[in-house]
């Protein structure tokens, strides 16, 4: 909604941003709300699970890198590249369920659309670019308003008056 400028305009002429908000704001958290949860649900036990088996190993691989560079079995460009593959180890479980939720999402949006296509009616399935007519029942180009009038209930002052 209001993804083009002429939508944004009437919004900000009328005066409905506030409104919208309002109106949108507690559905989009419902749904919100659930769907944290539900990410929660699945996501946290596993993630504390691959937290814990990281740090395990990074304990363990820093305790030997270091006991090697005290000892100078390593120098200290191995030791440098060692630390950093032990936290860069530590990163990939962030990574991985973020971008499958992402995957997964699409992926049921895209099963969804091309599920329902036989499904919908003849004239409102997307017509090839060569052919110059929209829907059946549609405007082909444009509508037009002429002398147009609004004033907000309850009060005398227009906010349109004679406009096209």
């Amino acid at each position: 909604m209001a993804l083009r400028a002429g939508a944004a305009k009437e919004i900000r002429v009328f005066g409905l941003a506030g409104w919208l908000s309002d109106h949108y704001r507690a559905p989009r958290m419902e749904i919100l709300d659930a769907t944290w949860a539900e990410r929660r649900r699945i996501y946290l036990l596993p993630y504390l699970r691959y937290t814990a088996f990281g740090f395990v190993v990074a304990a363990i691989v820093l305790a030997a890198v270091g006991r090697a560079a005290a000892t100078g079995a390593i120098s200290l460009t191995q030791l440098a590249l060692a630390l950093q593959a032990a936290l860069a180890a530590l990163r990939l479980g962030e990574a991985f369920p973020e971008s499958d939720t992402a995957t997964q999402f699409g992926m049921l949006a895209y099963d969804g659309v091309e599920g329902s296509r036989g499904a919908w009616p003849r004239s409102t399935r997307r017509r090839s670019s060569s052919s110059p007519a929209g829907p059946v029942g549609l405007p082909r180009r444009e509508i037009s308003f002429e002398m147009v009038d609004f004033h907000y209930p309850g009060s005398e002052r227009p906010v349109l008056d004679g406009s096209n």
